[in-house]
């Protein structure tokens, strides 16, 4: 846990990350630990071509974003990924094109801005946990936090508005 990667995955905020760096810049162990990549340029672990490995986890978290087949493919030869193959490997969420990238990015926060903090905060955890635990640990994880929501007033603020087919007015508590 002393890398600064994996404090931040285990922060409870939500982070978007927009790349649009040139692309011996676009590390994946930067994509894989951010919610939401929006991706203009190459990926890959290009490490071995210096005669090292990723030293920043892209070994143990890469298989876990895109399969063990395709992370042995890209550590083993140091081959590049374009953004959209990285988005069908399931490495980022979604790509848009340069002109658009900020205000995609603003809009994607935007939405998860309105939804009650709590339930946000709770569903990135889950989704972290789905990567780290056994299936069962992670489904009763997920059902204690499923219960545990339903005691914060935006639940029932939630719960209502939809009932009474009225946007909610979350108090992120």
């Amino acid at each position: 846990m002393a890398y600064e990667n994996i404090l931040a995955e285990t922060r409870g905020r939500v982070g978007l990350a927009t790349l649009n760096r040139p692309k011996a810049l676009n590390a994946l162990n930067d994509a894989l630990m951010n919610e939401l990549g929006d991706a203009l340029a190459k990926f890959g672990q290009p490490e071995i071509k210096l005669g090292i490995i990723p030293g920043a986890g892209g070994t143990q978290r890469l298989p876990r974003a895109v399969g063990k087949a395709k992370a042995m493919d890209l550590v083993l030869t140091g081959r590049m990924m374009d953004a959209a193959e990285a988005e069908r490997s399931g490495l980022v969420s979604r790509v848009v094109s340069a002109d658009k990238l900020l205000e995609e990015a603003l809009a994607a926060a935007a939405q998860i801005a309105e939804f009650s903090l709590p339930s946000v905060m709770m569903a990135k955890e889950a989704v972290n946990r789905a990567y780290e635990s056994p299936l069962a640990e992670g489904m009763l994880f997920e059902r204690r936090v499923f219960h545990a929501l339903f005691a914060t007033e935006d639940q029932k603020e939630g719960m209502a508005a939809f009932v009474e087919k009225r946007k909610p007015k979350f108090k992120h508590r």
